[in-house]
């Protein structure tokens, strides 16, 4: 049986997906010096909370974020969240999953000045070097499966640039948005898709005509 845990950490994505929420930060802690003062928080690993819901392959419903009395989860905020442990899978290793009721506990914030402390310097984003087709655009799901690198990350880009534009699909007769962020990273171009909700509706009503 799965033994019941809490984790504290501090929320740093909640983005569109399969009709719910992925979302995701990093482990934080506390750490006392030699005289017993409590330091600030520290950032550990990444951790995705993801539930057994089948229908969104994991992803947590709006409704299973709420602190109640209607205040919920948001990003920047260090959270006591109770957990079931760890749940990997071969492309997602930080996965920890938590139960459809879970509790949540808001126990601080992590101040935007500090976000330096949170960053991740990888050498690349993601990039297969046997495949470059997938290079920069799109992730290819297979790269997660032959390297052992973490499938979240937080960098700082360069020359960021968002781009809007629409899709055509045979599925629908109704062009949809398209929402990219342009960007350059340790001399790499990347364009990559957004999905956070805010970032989403801050720019709806910018597109093209």
């Amino acid at each position: 049986p799965l033994k019941m845990d809490f984790l504290t950490l501090v929320i740093l994505t909640k983005s569109h997906n399969n009709g719910a929420l992925c979302v995701a930060g990093k482990e934080v802690f506390k750490r006392k010096d030699w005289q017993g003062v409590v330091g600030d928080w520290e950032a550990g690993s990444w951790i995705r909370l993801v539930t057994s819901d089948q229908n969104t392959r994991g992803a947590i419903q709006k409704s299973q974020l709420c602190y109640g009395r209607g205040k919920y989860v948001e990003l920047f905020d260090v959270v006591k969240v109770q957990t079931l442990g760890p749940m990997p899978t071969q492309d997602k290793r930080e996965n920890h999953l938590i139960p459809g009721q879970s509790i949540w506990e808001k126990v601080g914030n992590w101040k935007k000045s500090k976000l330096n402390k949170l960053l991740d310097y990888p050498d690349n984003i993601w990039l297969d070097p046997e495949n470059d087709r997938y290079a920069k655009d799109v992730i290819n799901p297979d790269f997660f499966l032959n390297n052992s690198n973490e499938s979240l990350c937080l960098i700082e880009p360069e020359r960021l640039r968002i781009r809007l534009n629409y899709n055509t699909s045979t599925f629908t007769s109704r062009p949809t948005k398209d929402i990219r962020a342009a960007f350059q990273y340790n001399g790499e171009n990347y364009i990559f898709k957004i999905t956070d909700p805010g970032v989403k509706t801050k720019y709806d009503n910018e597109y093209p005509s």
